[in-house]
């Protein structure tokens, strides 16, 4: 059983073994080349200390040649927003099932799709607020999607409890962001946004298999301990960002707050 488990893993991973090669190529490229006329792109989003800003430019040099290529063929953002949301439920369906490996490739193609969809509607100059707020959305119900699959999967173990922690604690992360800025103040702050969350739960669902090769080779049904290590990171820092959001939007009211009362008694003066 621990034999054709092993050969199932080595299977699933023989694509991404190409991908693999073909990124850290074009890596290699990238930082010979350089970012060449990406300084506005990539100026939309920050480095972290999860996702440093050389990747983020990377990303940009990357799929740029690919959002021309999707532009000149007339596909609209807004149809690989749709698209993403459907290989979320597939990640969510897969990782329900215990299948993790391919459910690590169909939320690899998830991520991807929710990245290029930007770039498209920007080299379209096809950003809408009705295309910002469907993405949005589907950010929402994707991210819910795959967690959801795990906690189906762990629902006799802590993954379960984990999952729904990290679902919560993400959730608050956007909401606190969202309901700040229609109060006047957006609040981008905190370890936990979406790349950097998004990025721990791939590599944490990519190394779950391999590791239970060792940890638990004669597992029908893995615990998958580093899924649990990956999620309960994701959730923990994420509860720690979504409170940090609230102080800091809290402590910007108070002070806006001060601020007019005191301009307006000085007026009054």
């Amino acid at each position: 059983m621990a034999d054709r488990r092993i050969e199932a893993v080595l299977i699933a991973m023989s694509p991404g073994l190409l991908l693999a090669v073909g990124l850290v190529l074009s890596f290699m490229l990238f930082l010979m080349v350089g970012p060449s006329g990406l300084k506005q792109s990539a100026s939309r989003r920050h480095g972290s200390v999860v996702v440093p800003m050389i990747y983020v430019r990377f990303f940009y040099w990357l799929t740029d040649p690919i959002a021309r290529g999707l532009g000149r063929i007339g596909v609209h953002p807004n149809h690989i927003t749709i698209f993403s949301l459907l290989l979320a439920v597939a990640t969510g369906a897969t990782l329900a099932s215990g299948w993790f490996m391919i459910g690590f490739w169909l939320f690899f193609a998830t991520i991807a799709c929710d990245l290029i969809d930007g770039v498209v509607a920007r080299s379209q100059n096809a950003q809408s607020e009705s295309g910002a707020i469907l993405d949005s959305w589907i950010d929402r119900a994707a991210e819910g999607a795959v967690l959801m699959g795990l906690a189906i999967y762990g629902r006799d173990t802590l993954l379960l409890e984990l999952s729904l922690w990290a679902l919560v604690a993400s959730y608050l992360v956007s909401y606190t962001r969202a309901r700040g800025v229609t109060l006047g103040i957006d609040c981008k702050r905190g370890l936990m946004q979406r790349p950097e969350r998004m990025f721990i739960l791939c590599w944490a669902i990519f190394l779950s298999p391999l590791v239970a090769l060792w940890v638990e080779p004669k597992a029908v049904q893995p615990v998958f301990h580093t899924a649990m290590i990956g999620v309960g990171v994701l959730a923990f820092f994420s509860s720690i960002t979504a409170v940090n959001r609230l102080r800091w939007i809290m402590n910007s009211l108070t002070e806006r707050a001060t601020t007019t009362g005191s301009t307006a008694r000085t007026k009054s003066t």
